[in-house]
């Protein structure tokens, strides 16, 4: 999935915005920018793309996420 819309806006939201037919059934999420583990209360970032930094995502991002205190993998 591309992390965001064709106008620039994030696709992973802190806030539902549509109406849910699977609550809980998404874990991870992968996008183009990427892969993150989902936890009950949180985001946990797991990968990222080779030519993106953790700067961008957060600059993009609409939902808060966890970054480990270890390398990431990069894909």
């Amino acid at each position: 999935m591309m992390h965001t819309d064709s106008k620039g806006n994030p696709k992973i939201l802190s806030q539902y915005t549509l109406p849910l037919t699977a609550e809980g059934r998404v874990d991870p999420i992968y996008t183009d920018l990427a892969v993150f583990d989902v936890a009950a209360d949180s985001l946990y970032l797991c990968e990222i793309a080779d030519r993106t930094s953790i700067a961008e995502l957060w600059t993009i991002a609409g939902a808060a996420f966890h970054v480990p205190n270890q390398e990431l993998r990069r894909f």
